[in-house]
């Protein structure tokens, strides 16, 4: 079983091998698929790569660092961009759809400003940044 904090995070964030801002622990729901549910709630990270793309990493609650789904999603195939603030907390949910690499997809994250417990000292300027970012991809699109 995963530990999740910040260690962990730069861990699956570097197996990218790109540069990026902005990492922040995420809850991703991958709606990709045709089975694909509400309920198929993911934790994992996220981050702004510095050539422009989100990249995504999904891991399985009771799995290893091994077991990540790895996603790139190139701001270019972003076809569309929603950020919602939520009513409590200082949270965002992500509606994104586009394509990559020639197929679609579709994730629901959402993000928080503050993490509970220790694991995640930078969440709270590193989720700004994030989402001012989104924000600006959005009004691109």
């Amino acid at each position: 079983m995963v530990k999740f904090n910040s260690e962990n995070m730069t861990e699956a964030l570097d197996r990218f091998g790109k540069q990026y801002k902005y990492p922040i622990y995420a809850s991703i729901r991958n709606m990709t698929g045709f089975f694909s549910r509400p309920s198929d709630v993911i934790s994992g990270y996220a981050a702004i790569t510095d050539d422009n793309f989100l990249i995504l990493v999904q891991i399985p609650v009771f799995g290893t660092i091994n077991d990540a789904e790895y996603f790139q999603l190139p701001v270019l195939g972003i076809k569309k961009l929603k950020l919602k603030k939520t009513a409590i907390l200082n949270a965002y949910t992500v509606d994104i759809r586009g394509i990559a690499d020639g197929k679609k997809y579709r994730f629901k994250i959402v993000t928080v400003s503050k993490v509970a417990g220790k694991g995640f000292p930078g969440q709270t300027s590193n989720h700004a940044g994030f989402i001012e970012k989104l924000k600006r991809w959005s009004d691109e699109i």
